[in-house]
């Protein structure tokens, strides 16, 4: 199959998608790739004593409550469970696509508990999101700006990115992340693009560019979080 006709998911160098929730900063960008060379395929057949072995709805449903947000255009599920590694303690990550603005207090009327935050309080890219709990289950919202979206998904189909500093990520994270969810995630409500795999990015080798670059980023943020 040629390259430009394989989704990100097919691809064996994948975009670095990923992300942590940190502890003092409590940062959440939890949507994450399959491991370089391993197909999603191969990663739900990896045996797993604690691994959810189907996939049933749980809090798929939310997508439609939160798809009535006023600017809400999709909804999406990213991690473990839209990539069928969840455990049963696995919590439940929804992007929230929007465009212009986000009706925050839209989703606090929907009445689940926990703290839900302002676009850009997390950063340039992870943008922001929620934190909730809704039937006994952690559930953790995503924003992104689809205006933010397309700009960097079209780089990166140029083979260009850059690498921004945010919160969480000790040697900063890359702008194609947000086309690599479009390319993994499991859309629930809407219809978004989901990009291939472009061969000018993959000429650039986005996930070994640059590591004195990545290691002077991790070191300026340690020495950040120890001041």
């Amino acid at each position: 199959m040629p390259v430009q006709n394989r989704r990100l998911r097919d691809a064996p160098d994948a975009f670095c998608a990923g992300g942590v929730r940190t502890g003092s900063a409590n940062l959440c960008c939890a949507f994450s790739a399959p491991p370089i060379g391993t197909s999603v395929t191969q990663r739900k057949s990896q045996p797993s004593a604690t691994r959810l072995t189907a996939r049933p709805l749980g809090m798929r449903h939310l997508a439609g409550e939160l798809a009535t947000i006023p600017g809400v255009v999709a909804v999406a599920l990213g991690g473990s469970r839209a990539g069928g590694t969840a455990t049963s303690s696995s919590d439940w990550d929804f992007g929230v696509y929007y465009r212009g603005s986000l009706d925050t207090d839209a989703i606090r009327r929907l009445g689940w508990s926990g703290r839900v935050f302002e676009p850009g309080d997390w950063g340039r890219l992870v943008n922001g999101g929620a934190w909730l709990e809704v039937d006994g289950q952690r559930v953790d919202l995503i924003y992104r700006d689809l205006d933010v979206v397309s700009r960097w998904t079209s780089e990166a189909e140029q083979g260009r990115f850059e690498i921004q500093r945010e919160v969480g990520y000790v040697a900063g994270i890359a702008t194609y992340v947000l086309a690599g969810e479009l390319a993994i995630n499991e859309m629930l409500v809407g219809e978004l693009p989901r990009p291939s795999f472009p061969d000018a990015l993959r000429q650039e080798r986005p996930c070994s560019v640059g590591p004195s670059r990545r290691w002077g980023a991790a070191l300026r943020s340690a020495s950040y979080c120890t001041q």
